[in-house]
Parts: structure tokens; C-alpha cells; sequence
């Protein structure tokens, strides 16, 4: 019985500790606005914008290098960001149709 216990308290840390590291995925890093982006990185944002707008900007740490990731919108479709901190585009994501998104939705 009691190797039971230690069983099912080891699969409960597991159960926990999967969902803290997915909601620390989950978890955005510091809000910014455009006037606070480097210059790089608001020149990269504004070239892939194209005349759109650039919305949920965000400053985040990965594998110890500083990361911008935002999203740009233009013409009802949404492109995700990530930009390095010397403008350098790391991801681009695929066109997503603005409205399919439930923020959007009404």
C-alpha cells in the first residue's frame, strides 16, 4: 500500500509540473508598445506590416537571447512575429484570418 502512495503522489508532481511548463508557455512576456521596440526591430515590424498594423507586441527571453514577437495585420489577415534584437526576422508565421480569432469574434 504504501508503494501505491508513493506511486500516485509521484504521478501527481508529474501531472503538475506538465501543466506549470505548459503555462509557462502559455505565459507572454513584458507588453510593449511600438515606440519602445529598438529601432531594428520596430524597422523589421514596420517592413512586414507594410502599411498594417503591428498589435501584441512583446519582449521575451529564449535560450538567453532577447526576442520580439508581435503580430502584424493587414487587410482582415494576422502574420506572427519573431524578431532578434538586431532586427533579424526569425519566424514568420502563415496568414490567419483576423476574424477567426475568438478576441474578434462577437
Amino acid at each position: 500500500m504504501k508503494r501505491l502512495g508513493h506511486y500516485l503522489l509521484a504521478g501527481m508532481l508529474t501531472v503538475g509540473g506538465l501543466a506549470g511548463a505548459a503555462f509557462a508557455d502559455a505565459k507572454k512576456g513584458e507588453e510593449l508598445s511600438v515606440d519602445q521596440l529598438p529601432g531594428s526591430v520596430r524597422s523589421t515590424f514596420e517592413r512586414e506590416a507594410a502599411g498594417g498594423s503591428i498589435e501584441e507586441l512583446h519582449k521575451e527571453t529564449k535560450n538567453g537571447r532577447t526576442v520580439y514577437e508581435g503580430e502584424v495585420v493587414s487587410k482582415g489577415k494576422g502574420v506572427d512575429l519573431e524578431v532578434a534584437d538586431d532586427g533579424a526576422l526569425l519566424d514568420k508565421g502563415a496568414p490567419h484570418d483576423e476574424a477567426s480569432e475568438p478576441e474578434h469574434r462577437r
